[in-house]
């Protein structure tokens, strides 16, 4: 068999996931091994059915490129394409685009979005594909397009007795939150029985390293009334005069005047509210730099305006600048950017935590919640006199969601240097990455040995995965908590995570899971459905393609996280 080329480096745990995957549908959930497995099996079925090529859907654009490079280092005889919304799919709307596209392929990484997509419409037909991979498979529920594929391809031809492809799932958390329950749905939905190592357990364990957890808690913050920094006391005033000037001046006659008014109250607003959170969250320095960078970048804005599109009109910018100016804001700010003792007792606990080893060389993971903070705090920790140089941040806050939107001025976020920071992490030219949840799921690098949630996981799923993200033998993993916080949240999380793998080890049987299929998934679908080609569509959007001939054949196969 094709896959013996890889059985003198699979573990035995990987062989034992490899094995159960063979015998119907599977959902690997173990994060840190289902490369191995995944390879065996995409190279067996492949071989095996000798057709034409494979896909496989990964939830952001960043993961998807990882996984084309993870499969064409370990697969270099197999011609690999990876497809994502960054390839301008959505433009190619001739049959003879696609086929060019795909032409030869044997394995194709794809988003889901783009792989539902393309079936949708006809130019790829699910009866052609020998192996389905769905990467961070709790996503398969509700509308996600994951869900959208097995529900209206995949299910309905496995009814009519047509030939579906193999199934596979990968995730490290089937579940979101504290309900168990959602197993069986997401089973149900994906046509197959999670699994995770049994047999072969103890050999995981000497294998996979767990990070050192621990709860890290910081002091209440006390945040008076009035802002305790130069520049937001000089915002305040402009909001409060500025407030002051609308309802003066406000007459039916000036109705167009009194609109732009409105819509620099509003962004003033916005401004100083988002400055008070990074007052909360960070400290007055950092509130500062904020609000100093933001100007700098409403100034660069208004000069040479580029490809980034703001939500502000000219007109409001050209007022906000002028008013910034009056106020001398700017120069309020400056006035704080040496003083680093102005910071939050949270990043002086996360400082504390990241330099704690001064013989260790860091290289980590902070995961936030809101992209500013990402940008804000990335900078604080970059020029901290505390680092002294040990800390290269960078900002991570999803580039692949840039394309198209607008952008609000609190975000001060740099899309330019977005499209390369996970890059410049691997490389090692970065050591500490500030990331949203965009970088929770898939993201390996081997070197990274501590990971920090500066603020709380959102969900079980959020602390399994983030967690994950630490890969190096002696890694830690911090989860930042004020004193005056319960911990039962997180030690609630350690014992779902034991019972979800207890669960996924008692293999039930396919029966067991359909069980909990819900009444409402009976309800009728009204589409349109043309069984010689496989084109669907519901019967209020008949999509601009109609008059296309679909003739495709393609196996799709992807691949999951991690590769210990």
């Amino acid at each position: 068999m094709a896959a013996g080329s890889f059985s003198g480096r699979t573990r035995t745990y990987q062989r034992e996931m490899f094995e159960r995957s063979m015998e119907g549908n599977r959902i690997i959930v173990v994060g840190c091994i289902r490369i191995q497995a995944t390879l065996l099996l995409v190279q067996s079925l492949t071989y095996a059915r000798q057709m034409d090529t494979g896909s496989g859907k990964t939830q952001v654009v960043e993961l998807c490129k990882q996984q084309h490079d993870t499969l064409r280092q370990a697969m270099p005889a197999y011609k690999m394409r990876p497809l994502t919304g960054q390839d301008n799919v959505d433009k190619w709307s001739e049959l003879r685009i696609w086929d060019a596209a795909l032409d030869q392929a044997r394995v194709i990484v794809s988003t889901h979005a783009v792989l539902a997509d393309a079936l949708r419409h006809g130019f790829i037909r699910l009866t052609s594909l020998a192996l389905l991979i769905f990467d961070e498979a709790h996503h398969c529920v509700k509308k996600h397009p994951a869900n959208i594929i097995m529900e209206n391809f995949y299910h309905g031809l496995k009814a009519t007795g047509a030939d579906v492809p193999h199934i596979l799932g990968l995730s490290a958390s089937l579940v979101m939150s504290s309900n168990l329950s959602s197993v069986s749905t997401i089973e149900a939905n994906l046509d197959s029985v999670s699994v995770t190592p049994r047999l072969q357990r103890e050999d995981l364990m000497r294998h996979v390293f767990r990070p050192d957890c621990r709860i890290l808690r910081y002091g209440i913050n006390d945040v008076q009334d009035e802002p305790t920094s130069n520049g937001l006391r000089a915002l305040r005033r402009v909001l409060i005069q500025h407030a002051s000037s609308c309802v003066a001046y406000a007459k039916p006659e000036t109705s167009k005047r009194n609109e732009k008014a409105d819509v620099v109250q509003r962004t003033l607003k916005k401004l100083y509210e988002t400055a008070m959170h990074i007052l909360v969250e960070l400290g007055a320095c950092a509130a500062d730099f904020f609000i100093r960078e933001t100007i700098v970048f409403l100034r660069t804005k208004s000069s040479s305006p580029g490809d980034l599109q703001l939500d502000l009109k000219d007109s409001a910018v050209d007022t906000l600048l002028t008013t910034f100016y009056n106020a001398r804001i700017e120069q309020a700010c400056q006035q704080e950017e040496i003083h680093f003792s102005k910071i939050s007792a949270k990043v002086q606990c996360l400082l504390d935590y990241l330099l704690q080893d001064p013989s260790d060389d860091v290289c980590g993971i902070v995961f936030v919640e809101r992209r500013v903070v990402a940008s804000v705090l990335s900078s604080l920790l970059n020029n901290h006199p505390a680092a002294n140089g040990r800390l290269r941040c960078i900002p991570s806050v999803g580039g692949s969601s840039f394309s198209g939107r607008k952008f609000a001025i609190t975000e001060l976020v740099d899309c330019g240097s977005q499209k390369q920071a996970v890059a410049t992490f691997r490389r090692g030219q970065a050591n500490i990455i500030v990331a949203t949840s965009v970088l929770e799921e898939g993201i390996d690098v081997q070197a990274c040995n501590v990971v920090a949630c500066f603020d709380v996981p959102a969900n079980l799923k959020s602390y399994i995965q983030r967690r994950g993200r630490a890969r190096h033998e002696y890694s830690r993993y911090g989860i930042l908590l004020e004193v005056s916080t319960d911990q039962s949240k997180v030690a609630r999380w350690k014992e779902l995570e034991d019972e979800l793998i207890a669960l996924c080890q008692e293999e039930r049987e396919q029966a067991d899971v359909y069980r909990c299929i819900e009444a409402e998934d009976e309800a009728m679908d009204y589409v349109i459905r043309v069984e010689s080609t496989g084109w669907v569509n519901s019967v209020v959007a008949v999509p601009r393609r109609l008059k296309v001939r679909f003739s495709l054949k393609v196996i799709f196969a992807d691949i999951g996280q991690g590769n210990a």
